[in-house]
């Protein structure tokens, strides 16, 4: 399978090239890179959901192999980013993810446990409250180049994370995998439960040990889960062709 993965706020495409040596070689990984980073490095960042989605959406039909099942993954502010994106592949194509996988971030019509981050004006005070996720970003934007650099494109990522407003629409007609860290803070479980409610096929709740980015840390569970959804996939593409045949 193809597996499409969208990364949290201040995250680039890098972050999931470590999972390419742990997954099988049938598994194709690939990272998609958000506007304001890594080779998009020149753009300008996105500061609502619906665009990035959109603009997901693209690089995803982009790269696709027909005939080959897929599935995408979005980790925290990605996982906003790819429920929005499958709204705009709906709108665009027959060719859909047969599984979305999420993690790190509460149902997207449910509202944050915070939303003020982005509202915060000073340099350090945003930067700290940031760094309460777990991720080091103190330490990471401790040098003035890459503070330069980076911090715009996280000040635009929780402005899109803190600002998005829900819009009803139609369940998600794929089967859903959401997963998150045992010690994860920024998330509830009331908020986790809540993705059963945008679910129409069947939902996979999971959950594995570390905080907010347990994913790039614990490779177990990516193993597991990835292994899981290939089954799936193939299981479903054999009863398709069965079909087909009849």
């Amino acid at each position: 399978m193809q597996l499409f993965c969208l990364p949290h706020a201040g995250g680039s495409a890098t972050a999931f090239l470590r999972w390419r040596p742990e997954l099988p070689a049938d598994v194709e990984v690939l990272p998609i890179e958000l506007a304001g980073r890594g080779t998009r490095h020149d753009e300008r960042p996105a500061i609502d959901a619906a665009s990035a989605g959109a603009d997901a959406a693209m690089r995803i039909l982009a790269q696709r192999r027909p005939g080959v099942p897929y599935a995408i993954w979005g980790h925290s502010m990605g996982s906003l980013v790819a429920y929005e994106a499958l709204s705009s592949l709906r709108e665009r194509t027959d060719d859909l993810p047969g599984h979305l996988i999420v993690s790190g971030r509460s149902a997207p019509h449910i509202p944050l446990k915070s939303n003020d981050i982005h509202k915060i004006a000073n340099d350090d005070a945003f930067i700290a409250a940031v760094d309460t996720y777990g991720g080091g970003t103190k330490e990471a934007l401790a040098e003035p180049s890459l503070r330069a650099l980076f911090l715009p494109v996280l000040r635009a990522d929780f402005q899109l994370s803190e600002t998005y407003a829900w819009a009803q629409r139609a369940a998600v007609d794929c089967p859903i995998t959401v997963v998150n860290g045992v010690d994860d803070l920024s998330i509830d479980r009331p908020g986790v439960d809540a993705w059963r409610e945008l679910a129409a096929t069947g939902i996979d709740f999971r959950s594995a040990p570390g905080g907010h980015f347990f994913l790039y840390q614990n490779q177990d569970i990516v193993r597991s889960v990835v292994a899981d959804v290939s089954a799936a996939l193939q299981r479903r593409r054999i009863e398709l062709i069965g079909k087909g045949t009849q």
